[in-house]
């Protein structure tokens, strides 16, 4: 028998090759089906990540997986490159091991496993799209088009971590964004820019504006969502009191919403019962208010130094300078909405300034950017059917003014929180009896439950119990800062009452300037 020569054994091959599988077997034929149903995926009412012309134009009998049409193909409206296409193709028809080697880096970099998604041929294992390269890319790639869109707890994770920094959402910036009355001028509620100055110099340590421009002193008080510090500017010694948001904006709505404090801040800026705006900036998405420095604490903090007992003329100079702040609101088409005597500062001359416009909102209301109703102690009763305006404001002067004025507690709930708002005042009869008819009478006007029948600001401020009040130069609590003044000059200096400031380097230091006392 002949041996079989070089041009037979090589014809022989190319038969071989000619019968042997092609990338369209069963095997070829159900990649090309899986990657049809993950082109096309448009749940949760998501556009298809590749166009329908696209995936039809992948033929299942098709053996030319090198030809893709770079026009049939998009991502988002956006051509698709060639490469990231034939990875995808590529991928699909890897071995098993290959495969679960891939599944497990998808794993491992993502830091999740999702428990919806299985495998159309295998119940046990989990369907992910597969890396390509060895590194997550930037958001700005079209293969995280795919990573982003179509795993729903990928997109959850990022969210529940406040974003990485390479993944940060426009509407936070690691530079500082100084928040001007220009800028209110320019932009809005809907805007979805933020415009920045380039920086004078690189921060290699990132140190935030705050941070490196101010040293931190004792904090003047906190609440549910920000902190207020005593702060003193390094390059000229000013002493200021700076608000800063506990939690980063979660989104463009809820960034506009904390804005609206500082915008109603600016429109109030030449009330001198108001508090005063020195400046504010955004930067790693939490908002910084710098205002003027009242050093005497606040309404409250005198009302318990006091024991509850307020003389009468007292309480009428104090009830006059707010009505100033109210009325000065107002005008600027704004409602407080928070009017309580934790925020009512008090400035080394003894007179008064409204503070805390957190919650406050401009008239006539648009629900979306209300934030709440305030405390429930003042609130008035029409805020409960969602009827915020200026009206409000005067109805918790009222429950204030009978705060000071009776010594009592007000209720927060129950049968005699509503008693209060249906123009119930039987449980206070017996206090209000022991004040001037004047006064009374004042309190039980300004507590009227019909929004409509309540008195303006401007219109109390013509009362003529005010005339004598108008003619005085002095604060109404000049004595009580007087008093602050002698007890803290008497008071031994302890490590606790001592200013002690913070540098940027997180160094402690004793405040080197005198009290602003």
């Amino acid at each position: 028998m002949s041996q079989p020569t070089a041009t037979s054994l090589a014809l022989q091959e190319e038969r071989k090759r000619e019968l042997s599988p092609t990338p369209t077997t069963e095997t070829s034929k159900r990649a090309r089906h899986k990657l049809k149903s993950i082109l096309s995926d448009s749940s949760d009412d998501h556009a298809p990540l590749i166009s329908l012309e696209a995936y039809n134009n992948i033929d299942d009998d098709e053996e030319d997986e090198e030809y893709i049409d770079d026009h049939a193909y998009s991502i988002s409206g956006r051509p698709a490159r060639r490469s990231l296409l034939s990875d995808l193709l590529s991928s699909l028809h890897q071995d098993d091991s290959f495969t679960k080697r891939r599944r497990s880096l998808n794993s491992s970099a993502l830091g999740i496993l999702s428990n919806n998604a299985h495998d159309d041929d295998d119940e046990d294992e989990k369907t992910t799209l597969p890396i390509t390269r060895s590194s997550i890319r930037p958001p700005a790639d079209e293969v995280d088009a795919f990573f982003t869109s179509s795993n729903t707890d990928y997109g959850r994770m990022r969210q529940q971590h406040h974003y990485a920094q390479t993944d940060t959402p426009a509407f936070i910036t690691h530079r500082p964004h100084f928040i001007t009355l220009t800028f209110f001028q320019e932009f809005g509620p809907h805007s979805r820019a933020i415009p920045l100055d380039s920086p004078k110099e690189e921060d290699p340590l990132h140190i935030t504006y705050f941070d490196r421009e101010y040293s931190k002193g004792h904090k003047l008080g906190s609440g549910e969502h920000s902190e207020v510090y005593y702060t003193r500017r390094l390059s000229t010694g000013d002493v200021s009191a700076i608000k800063k948001s506990k939690s980063p904006f979660t989104g463009w709505e809820d960034r506009w919403l904390q804005l609206i404090e500082v915008e109603n801040l600016y429109k109030v800026r030449f009330s001198e019962r108001c508090l005063g705006i020195k400046s504010a900036w955004e930067e790693n998405g939490h908002l910084y208010i710098e205002t003027e420095l009242c050093a005497c604490g606040t309404l409250q903090d005198y009302f318990d130094f006091k024991d509850r007992k307020i003389p009468e003329d007292t309480i009428w100079g104090i009830f006059y300078e707010i009505l100033i702040g109210i009325n000065d609101i107002h005008e600027a088409n704004v409602a407080h909405l928070d009017l309580k005597p934790s925020n009512i500062l008090i400035d080394n001359s003894g007179s008064i300034k409204i503070a805390d416009f957190g919650i406050s909102i401009q008239t006539p209301a648009e629900m979306r950017w209300v934030k709440g109703e305030g405390d429930r102690k003042y609130m008035a009763p029409e805020l409960l059917r969602e009827d915020f305006d200026k009206p409000a404001d005067i109805y918790s002067l009222g429950m204030l003014l009978l705060e000071l004025a009776t010594g009592l507690g007000l209720p927060e709930k129950g049968e005699p929180w509503e008693l209060i708002r249906f123009g119930d005042l039987t449980h206070q009869e017996e206090e209000l009896s022991k004040l001037t008819p004047e006064l009374s009478n004042m309190i039980r006007c300004l507590l009227n439950r019909d929004p409509i029948i309540r008195p303006t600001a401007k219109e109390l401020l013509a009362s003529p119990e005010f005339v004598k009040i108008r003619k005085s130069t002095e604060g109404p609590l000049l004595s009580y800062v007087q008093e602050l003044e002698k007890l803290e000059a008497e008071a031994p200096k302890t490590h606790e009452h001592q200013d002690i400031f913070s540098t940027p380097e997180s160094r402690i230091m004793e405040n080197p300037y005198p009290s602003p006392l």
